[in-house]
């Protein structure tokens, strides 16, 4: 084997070291993105099992009848798909596309969702009042018994209602500190909440009307 030879031979090596060195490399790069897909299956299934287990914990409430006393910083397992899909099931369309809101108004501040979709149900005919359509308010804030709808606070989207509506819960009702707490049910935010003394008893009733269109959809 001659000089030039030799130093083929010697160069063609080194390139077979290199591309098996890169080989490796890339093995070990697959291999940790599949791990990192792996772990984030895994999250996406805890999540998901223990939004089913929260869910169950809420329904179990309003089957024996106890959703106005239920606390409602209880998260509710709800998705912001399935109040898209209530709000089809029971035909309020003046509520739809508030479904994202109303899940990330109890991601932020703890609120119950289901607690705000029925209290937004209840308090706007289901979108359909002249104060949610005219104002975007649906919880029919402000709007006291004389002279309601001038009285009525106005936002510039019913997303905006959604999330002021949960921080005064969150705040002012649910919190020990809060000027008008009383406890953490739905009851109690309603001795101060509504004139009604039968609210909180309607708003469970809107909860259990919301998840039970739920129900029946999955079957």
């Amino acid at each position: 084997m001659n000089r030039i030879q030799k130093r083929l031979a010697y160069v063609l090596a080194a390139l077979v070291a290199v591309a098996g060195g890169l080989k490796l490399q890339q093995l070990a790069l697959d291999n940790a993105r599949l791990m990192e897909n792996v772990a984030m299956l895994e999250q996406q299934l805890k999540t998901t099992e223990e939004m089913a287990m929260q869910r169950q914990q809420t329904l179990i409430y309003l089957l024996n009848n106890r959703g106005a006393d239920m606390p409602v910083l209880r998260p509710s397992g709800f998705t912001a798909e399935m109040y898209e899909q209530a709000w089809s099931k029971l035909g309020a369309d003046g509520l739809k596309g508030t479904g994202k809101a109303i899940a990330a108004a109890e991601g932020e501040t703890g609120v119950n969702g289901l607690v705000l979709a029925a209290m937004a149900y209840l308090e706007s005919a289901g979108g359909s009042s002249l104060i949610a359509v005219e104002k975007n308010n649906l919880f029919g804030l402000g709007a006291s018994d004389v002279d309601p709808y001038h009285r009525a606070f106005e936002f510039d989207h019913k997303s905006e209602s959604v999330h002021y509506t949960a921080e005064l819960l969150s705040r002012s009702y649910l919190s020990r500190e809060g000027r008008y707490y009383q406890g953490d049910s739905l009851r109690a935010v309603g001795r101060f909440y509504a004139t009604d003394p039968r609210w909180a008893d309607k708003v469970a009733a809107a909860m259990a009307l919301i998840a039970g269109s739920l129900v029946e959809t999955e079957h």
